[in-house]
């Protein structure tokens, strides 16, 4: 679905729900013509900025390989020596760019360690990683993940 149309079919379902408690991103020419209430303007914080969507289904949605496409996907790793490396390898291997990297630590899991004289102390060593890269899940190249 075109992302212009998109947006409106979100707009019209906020517009016609009746729920006071929903918002839609949507032009001003949208709010004008179905009649809503426009909160904020210019609600960018960039000039060069682009809205993403994310789409969570029960089965997995499988994009036309009509046009280019970004997908973005969160892991987390177990710990050990290289297994980020690993990790990121696979999209080499398949010929797939990497766009952006982020680590944020899970700051719920943490691992006791001990120093060489058997002190103790508490360190964060997991993290979620978040990786954009060019390429549908529909294309062949894209890896797999389980």
């Amino acid at each position: 679905m075109e992302l212009r149309y998109l947006l409106l079919s979100l707009s019209l379902k906020v517009a016609y729900s009746g729920l006071k408690d929903t918002g839609a991103v949507a032009s001003e020419s949208v709010a004008r013509i179905y009649n809503m209430n426009i909160l904020a303007k210019d609600i960018h914080d960039d000039c060069d900025n682009a809205t993403r969507f994310l789409m969570l289904a029960r089965e997995p949605i499988i994009p036309d390989r009509d046009r280019p496409y970004k997908t973005s996907i969160v892991f987390s790793l177990e710990e050990g020596p290289g297994s980020l490396f690993m990790a990121l390898a696979v999209f080499a291997l398949h010929q797939i760019n990497l766009t952006k990297i982020e680590s944020h630590p899970l700051r719920r899991h943490h691992i006791q360690g001990f120093d060489d004289n058997g002190n103790g102390s508490t360190k964060f060593f997991d993290y979620l990683f978040y990786v954009d890269f060019e390429a549908s899940m529909a294309e062949e190249k894209a890896p797999k993940m389980p």
